[in-house]
């Protein structure tokens, strides 16, 4: 008989927490397609979850909703779920007068789509592999319904394809020398990869293909000037590139440009490190090298370079000349003979020698470039100018939009840092987040409001973009490219359930009292049915009693400032924590200064909920 009790009351909670009806799979995520590479290459970064139209029909409104990710061994890697806080949704005036006090339900919808950056809740890529996802609702009439578990991967490893020659042109003339070019490819990639060498003729054309799997790239290629069809190739310019692909939609190649094919003995080059440079005092690509070629048997007695433009007669901008030995390379800095910058516009140049052993003068086959002066463009925009990832539904994602014009990168790097002020006042900055890629930077990047750390940004973090990149040549820049600042967050109170909670650092009321306290209100007015305390706590250097007795008058002090009162009334209370309820444990000056805050915990009556 003293089991009675308990079996009721463990049959009443199995009724309440785990619905009726557990059925097995009732729907289906869809997934197109179900490899995705959050690298930052602006292809598939990100990987979008979403709802047969079916479903959204048949359940237009929920109870609860939860997305998971998990591993295979069935550790969960993030999880997306409803909103289920008591927002004002009908106006301040309409709770009072009773309009929201029914005793209806309260339902949410659910989301046709979601979308995931790949980024776990431990703020890292995780490990490429096969992931599941699994979602779960509860209908109106208490019945849990699953789906089926559905399988994709992650692929954040591009395969990288790397190619150089130290000689730009061959001459197959069956003299020996410099029949075949010699391309060097260095690769890194999986057994699964897929790798495509091409030559292109001037009209980009392709004209040569090769196609290998990740063991059979040869590390050296030589090529004789000749098509798939055996037929060598008239007299031009060609362009080698060699291209990797993955299922996951990572695409890299690497390219050489301008390799001349000659027909005709001559047997010296020379080729520039850059089809186009700037010459416009930036120091980035402001200067451009040229390497000369010539065979061993080659003695050169005298030599000329010449940078020049042909209209009705040849102007000559820019000579480099002397006698024996060749130098190994020639540096331009877009000036004249004059010592003044050329004008935009596409110049050429070639190579002459007078060498011991001929008659003539040998000449190389002319090459293009482009002067092109125009600064660097760089502008940054976002979606939202007061972001709140605090998953209820508004401002959740920030997207990032990066615009760059007039150049070329290697690789780059967006620092996200926060700032935040010392005793004294002085500002100070933190890296919070970081993006790295290769190439060119995507145009849209999607952040969820994680650090690096796994941490959520907080209220009112005030945060600067900066970018950082790098070109082919080494050079590198680093700019501010954004300004902004996050709104009020109010997010699930830890260790509290059914309560909210907003932590505000104490420098923002400090430092912007009147405006601070204006967007609180605001955020405030949107909770009608919560109760309310305000919580001052300290930064946990120093004495006890101290802190305790400056928190407990700061918390009186903005009490009266945000609600007019100095006491606590009807559903608003206060109350000052000293050290004893810190944010973090650790004694570095930024997180003090996080500890050192105002928290709004927002609870919910026994009759509300």
């Amino acid at each position: 008989m003293k089991l009675l009790p308990i079996l009721v009351c463990t049959c009443l909670f199995s009724h309440f927490f785990f619905p009726t009806r557990l059925s097995a799979y009732d729907f289906r995520i869809l997934l197109d397609p179900v490899y995705f590479s959050p690298n930052y290459d602006g292809r598939q970064d990100t990987i979008t979850f979403r709802l047969a139209p079916e479903t959204l029909k048949q359940y237009q409104k929920v109870v609860n909703w939860q997305l998971t990710v998990q591993d295979e061994r069935g550790h969960t890697i993030f999880r997306f779920q409803a909103d289920l806080r008591h927002k004002k949704q009908q106006g301040f005036l309409g709770y009072f007068m009773g309009q929201n006090k029914d005793k209806q339900i309260k339902t949410v919808a659910l989301p046709a789509n979601l979308e995931w950056n790949g980024i776990a809740s431990s703020g890292k890529i995780p490990s490429d592999g096969r992931y599941i996802a699994k979602m779960q609702f509860t209908s109106l009439n208490n019945e849990r319904f699953l789906s089926f578990p559905k399988y994709f991967y992650l692929d954040s490893q591009s395969p990288t394809p790397q190619v150089s020659s130290t000689r730009m042109f061959l001459t197959p003339n069956q003299d020996t020398i410099f029949d075949k070019l010699r391309i060097k490819q260095d690769i890194r990639g999986e057994k699964s990869d897929r790798w495509q060498g091409s030559f292109f003729d001037a009209q980009n054309k392709p004209i040569r293909t090769y196609l290998w799997k990740t063991k059979e790239v040869p590390k050296v290629l030589l090529w004789d000037g000749k098509d798939d069809r055996g037929i060598l190739q008239d007299q031009g310019f060609f362009t080698y590139k060699l291209s990797s692909y993955d299922f996951a939609g990572n695409r890299e190649e690497a390219v050489l440009k301008n390799i001349f094919l000659g027909r005709v003995t001559g047997n010296i080059g020379i080729h520039s490190n850059l089809d186009k440079f700037s010459p416009n005092g930036d120091r980035f690509e402001d200067k451009v090298t040229f390497f000369p070629t010539i065979p061993k048997t080659l003695v050169p007695q005298e030599w000329k370079f010449v940078i020049y433009q042909t209209e009705e007669e040849e102007i000559i901008w820019k000579k480099f000349s002397g006698t024996g030995a060749l130098p190994p390379s020639f540096l331009w800095d877009g000036k004249s003979e004059k010592g003044e910058v050329v004008e935009d516009g596409i110049y050429s140049y070639r190579l002459e020698i007078k060498a011991l052993n001929r008659s003539k003068t040998i000449i190389s086959t002319p090459r293009k470039l482009t002067v092109a002066s125009n600064k660097l463009y760089i502008r940054f925009t976002i979606n939202h100018d007061s972001f709140t990832p605090d998953n209820d539904g508004e401002k959740d994602f920030l997207e990032i939009y990066p615009k760059l014009k007039n150049f070329s990168t290697k690789s780059w790097t967006i620092h996200l840092l926060e700032k935040y002020y010392n005793k004294d006042g002085v500002a100070l900055l933190k890296t919070i987040r970081k993006w790295r890629g290769k190439g060119t930077p995507p145009q849209r990047i999607l952040w969820n409001g994680l650090g690096d750390d796994g941490v959520r940004i907080g209220s009112l973090a005030e945060l600067e973009v900066y970018f950082y990149f790098k070109n082919d040549l080494g050079e590198s820049k680093y700019y501010k490219v954004k300004s902004f600042q996050s709104g009020i967050l109010v997010r699930k109170a830890p260790r509290k359930a059914d309560s909210l909670q907003i932590s505000i650092p104490e420098y923002k009321f400090r430092n912007q009292p009147s405006q601070t306290i204006q967007q609180l209100l605001a955020v405030l007015d949107q909770y009608p049915q919560y109760k309310l305390r305000l919580e001052s706590h300290s930064r946990q250097p120093g004495e006890n009693q101290q802190n305790q007795f400056r928190t407990e008058e700061r918390a009186r002090e903005l009490f009266a400032k945000l609600f007019g009162k100095k006491e606590p009334f009807a559903r608003f209370d206060f109350r000052g924590f000293g050290e004893v309820s810190p944010l973090f444990f650790d004694t570095s000056l930024y997180h003090q200064e996080k500890n050192e805050r105002i928290d709004i915990v927002l609870t919910l009556s026994k009759e509300e909920k």
